[in-house]
């Protein structure tokens, strides 16, 4: 039950992102902090402090990827002062208006780094949004979650979604995930055959861990044929 009004919640964040991207603007408080000074005090500012400044205005024009850089700025304290609810806003407003990277890092930055006010549902929905917008490193994120550190207990059936969605973008740690649950039969219908191929096209796309996994595979024969020489080489 709570588990699927969590996933409710996370498909209305994205879909409620989408609608209002048009719409919102640049948060106010974060760029005028950094974009009202007058040329001639530009000059004698250092690099990063210049940048966060041609951010700031380019931001305040509704561009999306400078929002996000400014907000990582705010985030390490480069070029303006650490203000890590100015990057979170900075990063949302970026993450509505389509800037995958400030979505992911929002959620990487904000899981790590968990502020008082900020809900575990909103740190997953800037995860769900870059899942939703093709970033197969956060559809594979939300799979490991959801087998690890889900509400109440793990869902392998969701964690075999998000890993089929980060593999079908591409990422081959979702491909992987997806193998071994394949292998087990949790949270899908088990398949050797579907887990093996997974593996092999992870591995030869050079996914480190698929390999050491396929090497472990072929030299046990566990699935596949054993080949002693073949394990050394993976």
């Amino acid at each position: 039950m709570i588990a699927n009004a969590v996933t409710q919640r996370l498909g209305l964040i994205a879909l409620t992102a989408v609608a209002l991207a048009s719409c919102a603007a640049p948060p106010r408080a974060a760029t005028q902090a950094v974009a009202v000074r007058a040329p001639e005090e530009l000059l004698g500012l250092p690099p990063e402090a210049r940048l966060a400044h041609e951010l700031a205005r380019a931001c305040e024009t509704r561009d999306a990827m400078a929002c996000g850089r400014l907000g990582s700025l705010y985030w390490s304290g480069h070029g303006v002062p650490r203000h890590r609810y100015h990057a979170r806003s900075l990063w949302s407003y970026a993450c509505d208006a389509g800037d995958v990277h400030s979505c992911v890092e929002a959620g990487q930055m904000l899981e790590r780094n968990p502020l008082p006010s900020i809900k575990r549902d909103e740190v997953l929905g800037y995860w769900a949004s870059a899942c939703a917008r093709g970033s197969g490193v956060a559809c594979t994120h939300l799979g490991q979650i959801a087998l690890t550190t889900d509400v109440d207990a793990p869902q392998p059936r969701r964690a075999a979604k998000w890993y089929s969605k980060g593999c079908d973008h591409g990422d081959q740690g979702g491909c992987h995930g997806l193998a071994l649950l394949a292998f087990e039969g949790r949270g899908t219908a088990r398949d050797v055959e579907l887990g093996v191929l997974l593996i092999e096209g992870a591995c030869a796309k050079q996914h480190g861990e698929s390999c050491r996994q396929l090497a472990t595979l072929v030299r046990q024969g566990l699935f596949v044929r054993a080949d002693v020489a073949r394990a050394a080489q993976l």
